[in-house]
């Protein structure tokens, strides 16, 4: 992130009991949008991923909201969390504070269990649940052993992505795009210029942004993910589309499938795609889906 970046994280905050702050970011078409859409980011990760979906939300006449979970961004900690637990605190106080009253939801990967609570918890509020690249259940990341090694994880994720210098980075992304254009759709993602830098670049800057203060939130939000939800993926009851990356090394493809057919969503296969390309190749199909379906 640098200070010639118009588009550097800059987001709205809202001050709760004892002062804790709940922040979150809004793109897209801010004034009398056709739609509204909340989405709910990556673990660990923030707000600022909707990025990726501005250019197309303008086009489409959609508002995006995606708040920053607890120790993450700019939104202060909380001492433990559940999803749920952050459905009916944080996300129902912007949804009062904003005024929202229908919108559909997105939740990619570590951010599809908070979606699905948003569905779950208040179904009144979501006319559609769009899931891309989900996070499910895995009994081998639920072992002692997995979340004693959770923290680090997360630490050294955080090194890895702090270590290299943005400009560096989107340097880098650009020229590898040149030698390596249709290679791949996920180094196509990484090369892409989204408003004006590479989507390494803007995937840099976001999770640099999440863990600015602390792994602390990285590490609950992982936490939280892996451990009860505190609702049934049975109590899902809205319509539902899930996106599946067939080169996805995060989450499995099999295991989206199969979540798609227990909740008997609309599946949606990107064979040549990873866990990140998804997001940042597919922004006009993802959104476009809701507009016109909508």
């Amino acid at each position: 992130m640098t200070a010639a970046d118009p588009l550097a994280p800059y987001p709205h905050v809202l001050s709760r009991r004892g002062g804790r702050v709940i922040a979150w970011h809004e793109y897209g078409v801010l004034e009398n949008p056709q739609q509204t859409v909340l989405y709910c980011h990556g673990t660990p990760g923030s707000g600022y991923e909707a990025l990726f979906l501005d250019e197309a939300a303008h086009q489409l006449g959609i508002r995006i909201i995606a708040l920053d979970r607890p120790g993450l961004g700019a939104s202060d900690p909380v001492d433990y969390r559940t999803v749920r637990g952050w459905v009916e605190d944080d996300l129902l106080a912007v949804v009062e504070h904003l005024g929202l009253e229908r919108l559909s939801v997105i939740g990619f990967s570590g951010g599809g269990p908070h979606a699905m609570g948003i569905a779950a918890r208040l179904p009144e509020l979501v006319d559609r649940l769009v899931l891309l690249a989900p996070f499910t259940h895995h009994a081998a990341w639920s072992t002692r052993l997995g979340l004693a090694f959770t923290p680090l994880r997360v630490h050294l994720s955080h090194l890895t992505m702090s270590w290299f210098p943005k400009v560096l980075i989107d340097s880098l992304a650009r020229g590898a795009g040149l030698l390596l254009a249709g290679r791949s759709a996920s180094l196509e993602a990484f090369v892409r210029s989204v408003q004006g830098r590479s989507g390494a670049y803007r995937m840099a800057v976001a999770h640099d942004y999440a863990l600015q203060f602390a792994i602390r939130g990285g590490v609950q939000d992982e936490y939280a993910i892996q451990g009860d939800w505190g609702f049934s993926e049975a109590s899902v009851r809205v319509r539902t589309d899930i996106w599946v990356a067939g080169r996805d090394k995060a989450v499995k493809p099999a295991r989206v499938r199969n979540l798609g057919l227990r909740m008997g969503a609309t599946l949606h296969e990107l064979p040549q795609d990873g866990h990140f390309s998804l997001l940042i190749n597919h922004g006009w199909e993802i959104l476009g889906s809701l507009v016109k379906d909508g």
